[in-house]
């Protein structure tokens, strides 16, 4: 399939801007259906644009190996290449603004944060006021799917959980502050280490827990574990916390929530809360994620400016967020 190589002019009229981001996508995902979900095509426009783009340099992009997508040194340079023609896209964009003193375009932002709910809206009324043609673009989903849709540069920032986010090299985080699951049951509200200790009377209610894969979950799980209790058998899995209190009264459900959720009259959580390991309760480390992989544009980096500069502690003190510096 090999021919002589293309010249630069040709390159420039034969290969678009859409097929080196279809491109990088690729390489990011190893997957054409996850490639063509990211990019909002088929898969089969997918498929058909890899053979029209093999056809033109005359060379494989991938090599299969047991059904993942094996990128090949050719691909390997383009993909480079297309990281570069990003980055300068950007800058293009950054000068624009400077030179316009006002930012234009959108900044996509994901979060699966419920601490957060009560902060978000005064921290964007003062993107707003000071940039009033940005657009902000907000998505609540789940944790697995931001992080893919972050590190595929789909979303600019999300909040969540940083658990084991921090391992991954092209990542940032920066940790805003902390809240802590507490159980609600029909008799009213009480500590995760209250249940924990007289687990036989609670493991057979019904439950209502976060969906598998989210990290309030994880950490239940594996805190029953670790302490060698059983695990409800009679659950309700859910992923988001619309209808959650109707749910838990009309059920008469034993709920495990985010005490940002339910403002009640608990102690907050002195200091850094690393005592988390002692099996008995869940804190969760919130957090500002964003990738490392490209310059931020204008725009993102105004956004995390604000983000890491705002007063979390006077918004959200109930839900024992506490106050960092960036």
């Amino acid at each position: 399939m090999s021919q002589p190589p293309l010249s630069s002019v040709q390159l420039g009229r034969l290969l678009k801007f859409r097929h080196f981001r279809l491109l990088e996508m690729l390489d990011t995902t190893r997957s054409m259906r996850r490639a063509a979900e990211q990019l909002g095509i088929s898969t089969a426009a997918v498929s058909k644009s890899c053979l029209e783009i093999e056809s033109i340099l005359g060379e494989k992009l991938f090599k299969r190996d047991g059904g993942c997508l094996v990128p090949t040194p050719v691909l390997k340079r383009i993909v480079t290449t297309a990281r570069r023609m990003d980055t300068e896209l950007r800058l293009l964009s950054n000068d624009l603004s400077k030179i316009k003193g006002t930012l234009y375009g959108s900044v996509r932002i994901g979060f699966q944060a419920p601490i957060m709910e009560a902060i978000l809206p005064r921290l964007f009324a003062e993107i707003k006021r000071e940039q009033p043609f940005l657009t902000l673009t907000i998505e609540y989903g789940m944790r697995a799917r931001l992080i893919t849709d972050l590190e595929t540069k789909r979303i600019d920032f999300i909040f969540i959980d940083l658990l084991g986010v921090e391992s991954r090299f092209r990542l940032n985080t920066h940790p805003l502050g902390y809240d802590r699951s507490i159980i609600v049951t029909p008799d009213g509200i009480m500590e995760f280490s209250d249940v924990l200790a007289n687990w036989d009377q609670y493991v057979d209610e019904v439950w209502i827990v976060p969906y598998q894969g989210m990290a309030m979950r994880d950490k239940f799980d594996s805190i029953l574990v670790a302490r060698g209790l059983r695990a409800p058998e009679r659950l309700i899995e859910i992923s988001t916390p619309v209808l959650l209190n109707e749910m838990q009264a009309a059920c008469g459900a034993v709920a495990l929530v985010p005490q940002s959720l339910q403002p009640a009259h608990l102690p907050k959580i002195a200091g850094t809360p690393k005592d988390s390991t002692l099996l008995n309760t869940i804190v969760m480390e919130i957090g500002v994620v964003w990738s490392n992989d490209a310059q931020l544009s204008a725009q993102s980096l105004f956004v995390l400016n604000k983000i890491l500069s705002y007063q979390y502690e006077e918004d959200n003190a109930q839900a024992t967020c506490v106050k960092t510096q960036p």
